[in-house]
């Protein structure tokens, strides 16, 4: 069968791809979007969306962010709760806001965004089996037939193929976490509209989280280092069940609320090492590229970010006619130029505080105290 041939190829239809789009809609350029499920889809996550994602729609187009401003399915949140290890408690608010909303929800502002604005044709429940270099482009080889395009924006994910076949990325224990997340209804909050991280006792280095969402829906999650759950063993599902049972001031919160759906897990490479992330014809966007942070785990914002700069980089590859690896390298450079300074000073703080409950105790209780440290505490979040 021929593949049908288009001048830039999105696969993966999340935040990543469809901004990608959306950068592209007034290319010229025929662009083909994929996405290995249908829509409305879920995308396992911990559903905190940061001040960087109305950023990003603004970049975009001032109007996008207006309308992400009156979607309607998402909650306000005006600050963290950080809880150590002693279990006292600092609260954080957040100068900019930011929300919450499930990914599925999310996902499809986002997709039905792409399908309204952008010039892309869109493909749905198509699975990338191959990616290869092959004359002058790239081909996939997917469950819905052979996909040609002269240059790839690779939006595929944590487990992303192009990421693997086309760059030689592999996961680094060092550099990628796992984790798992959990939908429960009815639980009670301290707090409204506020995030809660934990670092407990017991479950360090890592961090449990309690995220509201809307109507009265919780999503409640728990991650690692990769390295860590592999050396010690760590069945993530079970230190859910566990941390909700073993603290009381968890349980107690927890005696009504009933668990919608099943526990899922999930990885994520980390942004706490460079890697190369574009070549000959394709370039490597959020996930895929491993540009979540290190510390918070937020990843929406920079995939968003990066897959603007991507659409920017190969709108100059087709003026220019140059899809080298020399050509997008440029595109790396720009965007650790944006997110690396970001990067860094998250992983210092993940190395810093690890399973270290005297330091982390020390900092939240100082904060708690100190009227400076708490404001520089609040920058930083």
């Amino acid at each position: 069968m021929n593949a049908r041939e288009y001048d830039v190829l999105i696969a993966g239809a999340g935040p990543a791809g469809t901004a990608a789009a959306l950068a592209l809609r007034h290319s010229g350029l025929r662009v083909a979007l994929f996405d290995k499920a249908a829509f409305p889809r879920d995308k396992v996550c911990g559903d905190a969306i940061g001040g960087r994602i109305p950023e990003a729609l603004r970049a975009l187009d001032p109007a996008y962010e207006a309308r992400f401003l009156a979607f309607a399915h998402k909650t306000h949140i005006h600050g963290c709760r950080l809880v150590s290890p002693n279990l006292n408690h600092i609260d954080v608010t957040f100068s900019k806001g930011g929300f919450t909303a499930t990914r599925v929800d999310f996902d499809q502002f986002l997709f039905d965004l792409a399908k309204e604005e952008s010039k892309a044709e869109i493909f749905q429940n198509v699975t990338i089996k191959d990616a290869h270099q092959a004359g002058e482009g790239i081909v996939l080889e997917t469950s819905q037939g052979t996909f040609s395009g002269r240059v790839l924006i690779a939006c595929d994910g944590a487990n992303s193929v192009a990421a693997r076949q086309l760059a030689g990325l592999q996961v680094d224990p060092d550099h990628h976490c796992g984790a798992v997340r959990a939908y429960y209804q009815g639980v009670t909050f301290p707090k409204e509209n506020t995030l809660e991280v934990y670092f407990l006792k017991g479950y360090l280095p890592g961090y449990f989280w309690i995220f509201p969402l809307e109507n009265g829906l919780a999503n409640v999650g728990f991650g690692m280092l990769t390295r860590t759950i592999s050396e010690r063993k760590i069945n993530l599902k079970q230190s859910i069940e566990a941390i909700l049972e073993e603290f009381p001031s968890l349980k107690e919160r927890f005696i009504k609320a009933e668990l919608v759906g099943k526990i899922t897990g999930f990885g994520l490479p980390l942004g706490s090492k460079k890697r190369t992330i574009s070549g000959n014809r394709f370039l490597l966007v959020g996930d895929a590229a491993g540009l979540i942070d290190p510390f918070t785990g937020e990843g929406i914002g920079n995939a968003m970010i990066s897959a603007r700069l991507a659409a920017e980089r190969v709108v100059e590859a087709f003026e220019k006619q140059d899809f080298s690896a020399e050509f997008f390298q440029q595109y790396d450079q720009k965007v650790y130029e944006k997110l690396w300074k970001t990067f860094r000073t998250s992983h210092l703080f993940q190395r810093l505080l690890g399973g270290r409950i005297w330091l982390i105790n020390f900092l939240l209780g100082t904060a708690a105290r100190n009227r400076f440290f708490k404001r520089w505490l609040h920058k930083v979040m």
